[in-house]
């Protein structure tokens, strides 16, 4: 098992709907600078990095593919989606 989740009623996903929405309107992302958004990026894949082992573990277990193939394939390619400046402009 990977994780216990609450079940959610029609009031709890107003809710995240709602907080969703306003995140996306007020647009930090968005209006954020190109090279901060490559600082933030490039600080994921270092720590996908740093987390490699627990990432792993939490792929194979999921996905059902190999310890082996989820630590030398899977969060290694997603760790390598290195920004460029197009695709986070």
């Amino acid at each position: 098992m990977i994780a216990e989740v609450a079940r959610g009623e029609r009031p709890d996903i107003d809710r995240a709907v709602l907080a969703a929405r306003r995140a996306f309107e007020r647009g930090d992302w968005a209006l954020a600078d190109p090279a901060q958004r490559g600082r933030v990026l490039l600080r994921l894949a270092e720590l996908m990095t740093e987390h490699l082992d627990d990432l792993a573990l939490t792929e194979a277990r999921d996905t059902g593919h190999p310890i082996g193939d989820a630590r030398g394939v899977d969060v290694p390619n997603a760790a390598r989606s290195r920004w460029r400046p197009r695709s986070a402009a």
